[in-house]
């Protein structure tokens, strides 16, 4: 049990330091799995389907109010933006 919790510590340090070398320290963990899950999905085009991201295994166990509040502030700080002519279902990392 030890030598697992110290792997364990080990690896959340440097998630940390990969978090802050990506300049996303300063995001909230759920901002940070919102805009985790959007990269994955992401598709050629750089579009993220609205429906796959909220049920994207880090972003499922969010309630609807808290996913779409995350959204929308992640919009305001410029990290998503809906593309041009589509008024929802879609983004693109900023």
């Amino acid at each position: 049990m030890k030598q697992s919790l110290i792997a364990l510590i080990a690896l959340r340090k440097l998630v940390s330091e990969m978090e802050k070398d990506l300049g996303m320290n300063e995001l909230s963990e759920v901002e940070r799995l919102i805009l985790l899950a959007a990269n994955e999905l992401q598709d050629t085009n750089g579009e993220v389907d609205s429906v796959a991201l909220r049920e994207h295994p880090l972003t499922a166990d969010l309630t609807r109010p808290t996913f779409f509040r995350v959204v929308r502030k992640l919009e305001d700080r410029g990290r998503l933006q809906r593309p041009e002519g589509v008024q929802r279902g879609a983004y693109l990392l900023g």
